[in-house]
């Protein structure tokens, strides 16, 4: 299998920004540790055993060796990856998607990431103030791998997000509300933004958005 070799500095730098996030998302990783799980490969349908873990900032899927040293994963050569009975399945570059079942064999999928903001700018009295901070948001946040050179002067915070997806014959169709969620249940726009309306559906919880799927999927087709 073939592996870009990822630096390690990278994971204690990530580390060390997040945990000045004032609580917001202490880790850059989805899983506290390295977790089992297996990896399923496209050549030979090889199965590989490994402990891994999800980097959330640069979106992608991180194997630790039997000496501890750290692989990210090539996207395209994978079928599955199973984290702890949980299922990832490759998405576009080197991220991956979640698979979320529901009831009656439906299912979606979740993109985890954490998006890196300013938290302020070092004043002339040692403090930092929000509102000096400008043009920093996302700075690391870098599909490609590469670091980004954060400023010496600048306080950060991770914010977790994520993104939904819905199969639409072989494609993934990207939903963050209930307008847009509605568009993918065609006549059944306002059901579904009365069930948003009536059940405060927060779309930054994915739990409120597995109760909202499953009623749009009770639905009747029309």
């Amino acid at each position: 299998m073939k592996h870009h070799l990822f630096f390690l500095v990278l994971s204690f730098y990530l580390s060390t920004v997040l945990v000045s996030a004032q609580e917001e998302e202490t880790t850059s990783y989805l899983f506290s540790d390295y977790m089992p799980g297996y990896v399923m490969l496209k050549e030979n349908n090889a199965k590989i055993a490994a402990r891994l873990n999800y980097d959330l900032v640069d979106e992608r899927m991180l194997f630790q060796d039997e000496d501890l040293s750290v692989t990210e994963l090539s996207a395209s050569e994978v079928i599955v990856v199973v984290i702890d009975g949980r299922y990832f399945y490759p998405a576009e570059k080197n991220a991956f998607n979640e698979l979320i079942s529901l009831a009656d064999n439906n299912e979606f999928y979740i993109r985890w990431k954490v998006r890196i903001i300013s938290d302020g700018k070092m004043t002339g009295y040692g403090s930092y103030s929000p509102t000096a901070s400008v043009g920093s948001v996302g700075m690391i946040n870098s599909g490609s791998g590469g670091v980004r050179q954060l400023r010496k002067d600048e306080l950060f915070k991770g914010i977790r997000e994520q993104d939904y997806f819905l199969k639409n014959g072989k494609k993934l169709v990207k939903f963050n509300s209930a307008k847009t969620l509605g568009k993918l249940f065609k006549n059944h726009e306002e059901e579904i933004e009365n069930f948003a309306q009536t059940n405060q559906t927060d779309f930054s919880k994915p739990e409120d958005v597995k109760a909202i799927l499953e009623y749009a999927f009770s639905l009747p087709k029309k």
